[in-house]
């Protein structure tokens, strides 16, 4: 019963390969944008419009490649589109780099990490790099400055090798009162 859009990065002999957003509310629009890639594998940014009762939420989803220049040049892609949009910009995806560099620190002062609200402890760590338990925190989720982060969660998955992660998210002005849980896995 859920919304969805799907935006595709890779398709050889048929294997797709991608980014998704699952939404309990109506998407309105979608769009896929390649990001810059030297490797064979290319990597995109998914957007969802969604609207919450009549207040419309840019909701983004990336996966950024392995190799450092590339997801310096994936940032600063990113972060145009980001400053383009006006409305609430959520951002959410693995980052496959932590978020205390260099690189992660370009990321639109814009957008508020989701984890750094609640103690940036092992216990958001969402990925294990050469480790039984995950201990570094490459998956996240950044929210607009306008909206309230009321929680954060990772939890422990057996159908992926990183955690899911998890943001209640509210603002004051909506119509109705409610809590939002997005969710990056």
């Amino acid at each position: 019963g859920y919304n969805y859009v799907y935006g595709e990065t890779i398709n050889l002999l048929g294997i797709k390969y991608g980014n998704a957003i699952l939404s309990a509310f109506p998407i309105v629009q979608h769009e896929n944008k390649k990001l810059y890639s030297k490797e064979i594998e290319t990597r995109g940014l998914l957007k969802a419009v969604v609207d919450l009762d009549g207040i419309l939420y840019n909701v983004y989803t990336t996966h950024l490649g392995l190799n450092s220049d590339e997801r310096i040049r994936q940032i600063e892609q990113i972060n145009q589109v980001i400053e383009e949009d006006s409305g609430y910009v959520i951002l959410m995806g693995d980052f496959n780099e932590e978020p205390n560099t260099n690189t992660m620190q370009e990321i639109s002062d814009r957008l508020i990490d989701s984890a750094k609200q609640f103690n940036n402890g092992a216990e958001h760590y969402t990925y294990a790099f050469y480790s039984d338990k995950p201990n570094t925190r490459i998956d996240r989720i950044y929210v607009d400055r306008d909206i309230t982060i009321n929680n954060h969660y990772v939890i422990e998955e057996q159908i992926s090798d990183h955690c899911m992660v998890m943001a209640i998210i509210s603002r004051t002005d909506w119509k109705k009162e409610g809590n939002i849980t997005l969710i990056e896995n």
